[in-house]
C-alpha cells in the first residue's frame, strides 16, 4: 500500500519518495521486483541531491569500477610479465 502513495509522490518530484520507491523495486516491497526501474528511481533522487541516492550510486561505480580494474590489472601484470622475461 505504502509503495502506491511513495509512486504517486516520486512523479509528482518528491525527492525522498523517488529514493523509497527505488527501495520497492530492488527489494519488491509493495511492487514486482524491477532492477531497471530500481536503477532508474535511484539515479533519479541522487540527480536532486538525496545524499543516501547519491552514496549507494557513488558505492555501485565503485565496485563497477573495482571489477574493470581487477581485469585490467590482471592483463597489465601479466602483460608485463610477459615483457619481463
Amino acid at each position: 500500500m505504502q509503495a502506491k502513495w511513495y509512486l504517486r509522490a516520486a512523479e509528482g518530484g518528491n525527492v525522498r519518495a523517488m529514493y523509497n520507491i527505488s527501495l520497492c523495486y530492488s527489494y519488491g516491497e509493495g511492487l514486482a521486483q524491477d532492477p531497471v526501474r530500481a536503477k532508474r528511481w535511484l539515479q533519479l533522487a541522487a540527480d536532486c541531491g538525496h545524499k543516501k541516492a547519491l552514496y549507494e550510486c557513488g558505492i555501485k561505480l565503485c565496485a563497477v569500477c573495482h571489477s574493470l580494474s581487477l581485469s585490467k590489472g590482471n592483463y597489465k601484470y601479466e602483460l608485463f610479465a610477459s615483457k619481463k622475461n
